[in-house]
């Protein structure tokens, strides 16, 4: 995956050529790099740029983000304010970001509560393992009800060919949020057979966990009662 990163980045110094766009990256770097020069504030500058290069915007965050590598939340809100699309935001994933941008750039996108989809589908294979399921749990939190079966769906398909066990990893996501609960289990409904065994999970697992219960005796719990044994027969 990294190297589709490098070839991505590539292909984005290459937009140079006629009919491809109307900005290229390094004419965006070099525009940045004089305003700022000039002590025009990135704001300022990263504003006028997608207002004049919207269908470009990608390109336009992609010189942004080169041009002062520090300021990528910054970018980000911006961008967010612009009315700048998610896909455009989550493109810079592709790119040359550390991963400390990377996950900056996740957790600002999740938190400003725009569409997380393209977000998860492009950025999460980046990220350290060990993070994924804190930032799936964030994700999940951000969104409604009705959001999060996508938010699942596309974290799983990012992860598919990155983990041995992806199933796990959100799994993990799903348990650390506050979506899933014994007493909310409501926000479940429809995510099908992956929530139906992390509901079952968390719930004998909770169940078991605070009265010190077997999970065998809590399964046999849940089975119908026996047929009550009838006296026998007095000859009376």
């Amino acid at each position: 995956m990294k190297t589709l990163r490098l070839f991505t980045f590539a292909t984005l110094l290459s937009l140079g050529l006629p009919g491809m766009a109307s900005i290229t990256l390094s004419e965006s770097i070099q525009t940045f790099h004089e305003a700022l020069d000039r002590g025009t504030s990135l704001e300022s500058i990263l504003r006028s740029e997608i207002g004049d290069h919207y269908g470009e915007a990608a390109t336009v965050l992609t010189g942004a983000i080169a041009s002062t590598p520090g300021d990528v939340a910054e970018i980000v809100r911006i961008a967010i304010d612009e009315g700048v699309l998610a896909d455009d935001i989550a493109q810079q994933c592709e790119t040359m970001l550390n991963q400390r941008q990377l996950v900056e750039l996740i957790r600002v996108s999740l938190g400003e509560r725009i569409d997380a989809e393209p977000i998860i589908r492009r950025c999460f294979a980046y990220i350290p393992y060990s993070q994924v399921s804190e930032l799936l749990a964030f994700a999940i939190n951000n969104s409604t009800p009705g959001q999060i079966e996508s938010v699942l769906e596309a974290a799983f398909q990012a992860l598919a060919n990155e983990v041995a066990d992806p199933f796990a990893l959100v799994k993990e996501g799903v348990l650390r949020s506050n979506a899933f609960t014994v007493e909310g289990i409501e926000f479940a409904e429809g995510i099908d057979d992956l929530v139906t065994e992390i509901r079952l999970q968390d719930v004998l697992e909770v169940v078991a966990s605070e009265e010190g219960a077997n999970i065998d005796e809590i399964a046999d719990a849940d089975a119908p009662p026996p047929d009550p044994i009838e006296p026998p027969l007095s000859d009376s």
